[in-house]
């Protein structure tokens, strides 16, 4: 098993990054840097990444594990999503099972495409 613990969102729209970041700090109980907002503190790093089809921003953010802290992946992007009321989707994992799709009226499994630069999302069938 891994001591590395980790998640993947895309947003749409592209989203400040520096406020991304302070916001997922608090709803993850630790700070969170990027090579772009480096923090001597930061117990996470987020890979940032811009697309050009579909959902237009990614982050995909790692941290060591910590048996004490519990991550609530679902919650966190949740969270981000209705605070900065954007769309956001949260990549499959073994917390969150789909592809799931948040807003700030709520959330919903989805299915998604891919593209040569970008991923959206489709309804399921």
């Amino acid at each position: 098993m891994s001591d590395i613990e980790s998640f993947q969102f895309f947003t749409s729209p592209a989203i400040d990054e520096g406020i991304a970041l302070r916001l997922l700090g608090d709803l993850m109980g630790m700070l969170v840097e990027s090579i772009d907002k480096p923090m001597e503190q930061a117990k996470a790093f987020a890979q940032v990444s811009g697309y050009s089809e579909g959902f237009e921003q990614g982050f995909l953010i790692s941290w060591r594990r910590d048996g004490s802290r519990q991550i609530d992946q679902k919650d966190a992007v949740g969270q981000l999503s209705s605070r900065l009321e954007i769309s956001a989707l949260l990549e499959p994992s073994s917390e969150s099972g789909g592809w799931w799709l948040y807003t700030p009226n709520g959330a919903q499994e989805v299915n998604v495409r891919y593209h040569s630069d970008g991923i959206e999302v489709t309804p399921i069938e």
